[in-house]
């Protein structure tokens, strides 16, 4: 959305006014809340607010633990809770999440795509435009999603600034670790068979209608979600 990355642009552009106290924690905030389940433009807009309300405490002269009250974390909870707190808003996030869903799915279906054209094509010499959805896919997608929350709420736990080298070489395996791991699992699904779902197809369509398709669902979702 346009709106949203002009929301991002003017975010970059005032947030270098904050001096090194206010900028540390501000820059874990914008994490925290880039990670969450809020809708795109609604986790941008309230950026916008912390980041004004920030920049007139400090041109008061107030400590930003004055500000947040000693933790971002529980700061940036209490703001998500009121955010949560209409049935309105409430669905808003419940769309939001259906539009990352149909994102995940279609990245996923455009590389396994893209992958059994490539074998093909070293085969055959030849580019077949029909995909099969099977119960592999469906999997592949639900094991995505749980190591995207994963990875989210471990970025949101850890935070991002005053690690020490220890700490940085401590994720960096960690994250390692979980990459191999997912690799490995669609590795096995895919070439090993892993739960041998591929043959119970749902649906068998060519990939230029499929991802459009999605594609457009997922603008849908995304559109009523921040609007």
């Amino acid at each position: 959305m346009g709106i949203v990355k002009n929301y991002i642009k003017d975010t970059n552009i005032h947030k270098e006014k904050l001096d090194k106290e206010y900028r540390v924690i501000f820059d874990e905030i914008m994490v925290y809340f880039r990670t969450s389940a809020l809708p795109e433009k609604e986790i941008e807009v309230t950026i916008q607010d912390i980041l004004s309300s920030f920049l007139e405490a400090q041109e008061a002269g107030k400590t930003v633990d004055e500000v947040i009250g000693g933790s971002y974390k529980d700061f940036c909870e209490n703001i998500i809770e009121e955010l949560k707190s209409t049935p309105k808003d409430r669905k808003r996030i419940i769309l939001s999440n259906i539009s990352m869903l149909f994102l995940i799915s279609i990245v996923l279906i455009a590389t396994d795509y893209i992958l059994y054209s490539i074998e093909d094509f070293v085969k055959d010499r030849t580019i077949i435009f029909n995909y099969s959805v099977s119960l592999d896919t469906i999997l592949q997608v639900f094991i995505a999603v749980l190591v995207i929350y994963a990875f989210f709420k471990y970025v949101r736990s850890s935070g991002v600034t005053k690690k020490s080298t220890k700490a940085k070489l401590k994720e960096g395996a960690i994250l390692y670790l979980a990459s191999l791991i997912f690799i490995s699992i669609q590795i096995g699904i895919k070439y090993f068979k892993l739960f041998n779902f591929e043959g119970i197809v749902l649906l068998n369509i060519n990939i230029y209608i499929i991802i459009p398709i999605l594609y457009i669902i997922m603008k849908i979702f995304d559109y009523f979600s921040n609007k």
